[in-house]
């Protein structure tokens, strides 16, 4: 493994710890959770981890072949996506702000991994989820 290729794993790990804590509130104390209704399963945190490493292995496969900025941002924007169709199952509770911040710390770390432009995956994202 690549010290990249730890980044966009430790990442994406992240990603889905974020997503679980959320999703089981371990990070609330004890006397809190009596009191708190999860937003979502946690099972949530398997599918968001399922996106993430078919995400992570498309662009590492497309990786030194001829279109991988192409290759990159398509499994960007399916990634995105996949996770928005989780979120929307479950009253758009999953994919806020702050995942959508994980994500993006992912797809950099990724893009520095197989050295493609993050900054122009990321403006190509921009682009086509402002249109929705």
């Amino acid at each position: 493994m690549t010290a990249g290729q730890g980044a966009a794993d430790r990442a994406a790990a992240e990603m889905v710890e974020n997503i679980t804590a959320m999703a089981t509130g371990s990070y609330l104390r004890e006397e809190d959770r009596a009191l708190w209704d999860p937003p979502y399963p946690p099972e949530v945190a398997d599918e968001v981890a399922a996106v993430l490493r078919r995400m992570v292995a498309e662009v590492r496969e497309a990786a030194g072949a001829a279109g991988v900025p192409d290759a990159a941002t398509l499994a960007v924007l399916a990634a995105h996506g996949a996770l928005t169709t989780v979120s929307v199952a479950y009253g758009d509770a999953v994919f806020e702000e702050e995942e959508q911040a994980d994500f993006r710390r992912v797809v950099v770390a990724l893009a520095a991994e197989v050295g493609a432009d993050a900054e122009e995956i990321l403006a190509d994202l921009d682009r086509v989820t402002e249109q929705e």
